[in-house]
């Protein structure tokens, strides 16, 4: 139930981002951007394990009407630690994000809020034997947003932003049988981008 909620959601914002960019696009703005951050789980057990990580992604931006902005958002994310036995552990994270954000343009400075559905995959090895090597799945939950666009130029910007993300992933390895369960990935993202507009 609540994954179809978020793929459904997930659906209609790239179904806007798609919409708009095919619609008289030349009239509206697109922004293109990298960015970088640093990943702060709100999971004490992860937190205790990876510590922090950092989280890449690639986004873009496109202009719905007036300062309201459709976004799509790809990000990687790769965190390593050591488990309570001692043995070396690492986790891949793969969230894509889409949906919609304000722009207050004041100027070279343009503060936005933003917020949308999100989808992940997750991946864990452990290295240690007690414990089950492989673990992967998929899962969903929501993100948050709220930033600074810096224009140095007249196209080009910097972005400083932090985010909320909060992620449920499914978890499950097979052995002599499937086993399932929860993870929780959820956190703070504090960051910088560069970007261009189109």
């Amino acid at each position: 139930m609540i994954k179809g909620i978020f793929f459904r959601g997930f659906c209609a914002s790239l179904f806007i981002i798609c919409f708009c960019g095919t619609h008289r696009v030349n009239a509206r703005e697109i922004l293109v951007e990298g960015k970088a951050s640093y990943f702060l789980s709100t999971n004490h057990r992860f937190r205790d394990i990876y510590g922090g990580a950092g989280l890449y992604r690639l986004e873009t931006n496109i202009q719905v009407w007036r300062d309201l902005y459709a976004w799509v958002d790809l990000g990687y994310m790769y965190a390593s630690g050591h488990s309570s036995l001692g043995a070396h552990t690492h986790l891949h994270l793969v969230p894509l994000s889409g949906g919609i954000s304000y722009l207050f343009k004041l100027g070279c400075l343009q503060p936005y809020l933003g917020a949308g559905p999100i989808v992940a995959y997750s991946y864990i090895h452990n290295s240690s034997s007690g414990v089950t090597r492989h673990q992967d799945g998929w899962g969903g939950g929501v993100l948050g947003k709220v930033g600074t666009l810096a224009y140095f130029t007249d196209r080009l910007f910097f972005d400083f932003f932090a985010d909320y993300s909060f992620i449920r992933i499914s978890y499950h390895h097979s052995d002599k049988r499937t086993i399932h369960h929860k993870g929780d990935l959820s956190g703070f993202s504090f960051g910088a981008g560069l970007g261009y507009k189109f």
